[in-house]
């Protein structure tokens, strides 16, 4: 009987998080690159996966020129950090997507505290000249919503 409200208490959670996803986008005209992200959080009662899909667009050139990148964990919640990755990218014709997942220790958190955690702050982009660019999500969610 435990097993069984542990397992639909489980996906509960889990349906719950995946249906809350947000949709961010950052970009200013005096910035080299725009970032425009979208992320889902799931996972279970010990870890919450959030899952991201994040576009950097700019000047086709600039874009191109894209070397390598990082994502940015906020240091504040470091120690909750169990997985960082695995990472994929692509270049398109005028923007770059990188998709992934960061999985962070949950246990003893309700679902608002997992949501007030911002542990995804944006990522910093290196060009081939070694050039560093930080491209950071807006802290007001509800400000681009």
């Amino acid at each position: 009987m435990r097993k069984t409200i542990y397992l639909i208490f489980s996906i509960l959670l889990v349906l719950t998080c995946v249906a809350c996803t947000s949709v961010v986008s950052n970009s200013d005209n005096g910035e080299k690159y725009s970032l425009n992200i979208s992320y889902g959080l799931g996972g279970d009662l010990a870890k919450t996966v959030l899952s991201f899909d994040a576009n950097i667009g700019g000047i086709k050139s600039d874009v191109k020129n894209i070397d390598a990148y990082e994502i940015l964990i906020n240091a504040e919640y470091m120690d909750l950090l169990l997985e960082n990755g695995p990472y994929n990218s692509k270049h398109m014709a005028d923007y770059m997507q990188i998709t992934g997942t960061i999985v962070f220790d949950a246990s003893g958190m309700t679902k608002e505290d997992i949501g007030a955690i911002n542990i995804f702050e944006g990522i910093r982009i290196i060009d081939k000249d070694g050039n560093g660019f930080d491209i950071y999500l807006p802290l007001d969610q509800e400000a681009v919503e």
